[in-house]
């Protein structure tokens, strides 16, 4: 075997964020979380050095309500003006609503700044080791990194509770056929 792509994985993930926060090397462990290790003031600029690093990780997103805000806000500002001038509503309208909506999508793109608490740097590194560099690397997947590997793609695809995904489950027993 020559390397453990997941063990790289995590010791590039580290390598940023010690450079980039500033952390002592021992505070970065596979258990710790994004959540706690990077303030949340600081988690653009983090991802965008991932980013810079060829690192994918999960993407930040934004919390409801700061969306719902939002969305109020720009639609309100696209919808007033028809309610007062209904002879304004023609295909200008449409037009406008699908700038507010590629608009509205920029900037949550452009705020965002929630993590999962529960993202480990463990599970990123795990995530980020595909089968093809298990395989240049000589490096096979134990039982308990293909059953993660298996529950993320349930969850993502899914939209199932991880805490549903139990090694001894079924998919039946998920409701999925």
């Amino acid at each position: 075997m020559g390397y453990n792509p997941i063990v790289r994985n995590f010791n590039r993930i580290r390598r940023v964020l010690m450079e980039t926060l500033d952390l002592p090397r021992e505070s970065v462990k596979p258990t710790s979380t994004f959540a706690s290790l990077v303030p949340r003031q600081h988690r653009r600029h983090v991802w965008k050095r991932f980013r810079q690093e060829n690192l994918e990780l999960d993407a930040l997103h934004m919390s409801v309500e700061d969306f719902v805000l939002i969305v109020v806000v720009k639609y309100s500002a696209f919808v007033l003006p028809f309610v007062f001038w209904p002879e304004l509503y023609c295909a200008w309208a449409a037009l406008a609503l699908a700038i507010g909506i590629f608009v509205t999508w920029g900037i949550v793109l452009f705020i965002a700044e929630e993590i999962d608490p529960a993202y480990t740097i463990g599970d990123a590194a795990l995530a980020m080791a595909t089968v093809d560099q298990c395989d240049q690397a000589g490096y096979r997947l134990n039982r308990k990194e293909i059953f993660l590997k298996v529950r993320r793609v349930i969850v993502e695809t899914l939209n199932v509770d991880p805490a549903e995904i139990t090694p001894d489950k079924k998919l039946m027993d998920l409701g999925i056929e």
